[in-house]
Order: structure tokens, then sequence, then C-alpha cells
């Protein structure tokens, strides 16, 4: 080894193993922490469920608490019961039983909903505990790592020959950071992109709702309707030109993020003519009206149609995204866990005055074959998405 890496490891050797076992005893926190997160929101989710179950049981239990009194306290029905003689009597005792029965039962049911709230309460009020315990190990935990990765660059970054199979593993992980930032970009635009098709599908969806609610106005119309009905089937109109340009405005924002997204087939709402439809209305304008009403909505189910192609299309683009995301940052991770342990080597070989080990090459640790390393024009871009 050089002087220079010698007195750097000589110096930075106490917190190395510092940081090194602060990371051992915090290792589970993060993942610890991220399923604590997820048993609280269950816990939450309980929580609610159980208070609407609560408000409808306790409605049920006051229901029957009403049947009850009013068999169990109420005089004048127990003396029209008596009137009838022994089968009255009889009959009245087999009703109050039945009221009392139905009653404790309910009663029971929600008593049984409070004590399972009690119990999701205590074991909510515990878990947030623990989380708190946990955020400040994984705080820990993180910020042992954060200073590890600091000594280890001051130290190791650049050239360095003496250890072995440090520069190619630094290399390695460099390459994979990259893969998995354009990754993450290119997840999120895909993200985006089948967000804004939602939102197109959706707008869509209620400009059919408005031109099915003008396509019933418009019969009603015909048969004589009036020009009340002639704005109403108007404002039908209006409010569904509405939805298709807030459809279009969506659809703009997807194709901005996946260019690869076709344009929506041509919606044309026709509102109408002021003075023929409603000056000179007549069974002849109004059929008119309903026509062109009627092609409208053709168009629109046409275009409904061709969103939800697009949109589940997207969805698939999306979770190949998202796989080939998860897979670069399985590969960073390795590749930032190898490098660290081959730093650490480097400081126990020289501790014990001997030479780092051999390195053997790991070819889990490389990105895939489709990721070209970077070049002096920058680096590789991901190959487009399959044409729509």
């Amino acid at each position: 080894m050089s002087s220079r890496l010698i007195e750097s490891l000589q110096h930075a050797a106490g917190k190395n193993q510092e940081l090194l076992a602060v990371l051992s005893q915090t290792d589970n926190a993060p993942t610890a922490l991220k399923q604590n997160s997820t048993y609280i929101h269950d816990l939450e989710t309980q929580i609610a469920n159980t208070d609407k179950e609560i408000t409808r049981l306790h409605r049920i239990t006051e229901d029957e608490r009403k049947d009850h009194v009013k068999y169990e306290e109420s005089t004048f029905t127990r003396y029209m019961y008596k009137m009838r003689g022994s089968k009255g009597v009889a009959r009245f005792a087999e009703k109050a039983g039945k009221e009392e029965k139905e009653f404790v039962e309910a009663w029971q049911k929600e008593r049984e909903a409070q004590e399972s709230h009690a119990e999701l309460t205590r074991a909510l009020s515990a878990a947030k505990q623990e989380n708190q315990r946990l955020q400040g190990e994984a705080t820990r935990h993180d910020r042992a790592q954060s200073e590890l990765d600091r000594l280890y660059s001051s130290i190791f970054d650049g050239p360095t020959p003496e250890v072995p199979g440090e520069d190619q593993l630094e290399s390695s992980l460099w390459n994979n950071k990259q893969w998995s930032d354009s990754s993450t970009q290119h997840q999120n635009l895909q993200r985006r992109a089948a967000e804004a098709l939602n939102a197109t599908l959706h707008s869509l969806e209620c400009a059919s709702k408005d031109i099915n609610d003008a396509l019933d106005m418009s019969r009603w119309d015909m048969w004589g309707g009036g020009t009340f009905t002639d704005m109403m089937e108007r404002d039908a109109l209006s409010r569904a030109q509405v939805g298709v340009s807030e459809s279009l405005r969506h659809m703009d924002e997807a194709r901005r993020c996946q260019p690869g997204i076709p344009a929506l087939s041509n919606i044309n709402i026709d509102n109408g003519h002021f003075i023929s439809d409603v000056l000179f209305d007549n069974i002849f304008t109004d059929m008119a009206q309903h026509d062109r009403i009627k092609n409208s909505a053709m168009q629109l189910q046409q275009a409904l149609q061709q969103c939800r192609d697009l949109l589940e299309k997207q969805k698939r683009t999306y979770q190949e995204a998202s796989v080939q995301c998860n897979q670069a940052t399985e590969a960073t991770n390795a590749s930032r866990l190898e490098l660290q342990r081959i730093r650490a080597e480097a400081f126990v070989s020289y501790a014990g005055n001997g030479a780092p080990p051999p390195f053997q090459a790991s070819p889990q640790y490389a990105p895939p074959a489709q990721y070209a390393p970077p070049t002096s024009q920058g680096y590789a871009q991901y190959a487009p998405p399959p044409a729509y």
C-alpha cells in the first residue's frame, strides 16, 4: 500500500469501527420502521371501520331498547294483553321475552365492538410508541451510513490499485447509480402519463353522462317539452363540452410525458343553434338537433373506448418501468454493500499487517446489457417504450 493510503486508513480506523458498530446495531431499523408504519396504517383503518360499526350497532341497540321498554314498562300494553285472558298474558310474556332477547343480543354486539375498538386503540398507541423508537434508530442508521460513505469517499475515491477490486466495484456502483437515476425518471414519467390518462377517462365519463342527459332532454323536447326543456338540453351540452375540454387538457399532459400516446379521436359537441332551436322551435328542428346530439354521443363513446385501451396499455408500460426501476435500485444497493465490504476489509487487513485479499468480480452487480456505460456524449438513455 502507498504511505498516503496507509496513513489515511490508520487515522480513520477508529471512526470506521465506530460507524460499523452503529450500522450493525441498527441494521434492521429501516425495514422494521417500514413494517411498523404499514401496521399503524392497518390499525387506523380497522379503528375507522370499527367506529362506523359501533355507530350502526348503537342505532340498532337503541331501537331494540325502545321495543323492550315498550313491553317492559308500558302498563297500557300489559293491560290490553291481560284483557284477552290467559292466552293474552302468555302472548305478552312471549313478546316481552323476545324483545328483551333481541335487545340483549344487540347490546352484546355493540359491547363487543367497543371492546374491539379499545383493544385496537391500545395496539395503535403501542405501535406509535414503537414507531418513535424505530424512527430514532433508523435516523441513527442513516446518519452513520452517510458518515461512513463520506469517510470511505475521502479515502478511496479515485484510483486505489492497492485495494484489489475496489476500483472495479467503484465503477460498477457509479454505473448502477446512473442506471437507477435514469430508471427512476423513466418510471415517474410513465406514472404521470398513466395518472393523466386516468384523469382524461374521468372527464370523458362525466361528459358522457352529460351528453346522455342532453339526449333525454332532446327526446322530451320532441314530444313538446317547450322552451324550458330546450334550456336544460343546452345546459347539459355545455357541461359535456366542458368535460371534453378538460379531457383534452389532461390528454396533452399525458402525451407530454409519453409522446408515443396517440391523440384522441375527434369529438365535436354540437351545442345547437339558438335561433332555429329555441326561437323557431318545432318538431323538425327538434329531430335535427336530436340527430346531432346522437352523433356527438357516438363520437364520445369512441373516444371513451380509445382512452380505456390507452390507459390499460400505459399501466402495463408503467409496471414494466417499475420492475426495471426496482432492479436498478437492487443492483445499486448490492454494489454499494459490496464496495463497503471491500473497503472495510482494507481496514481489517491493514490492522493485521496483511495484504488485502484478492478480488473476484461478481457479475450480479453489473447493470443489464441494455444499459450502456457513460460516453463522452453523456449517459445512454433507455430505449423508447413500445409504440402504441
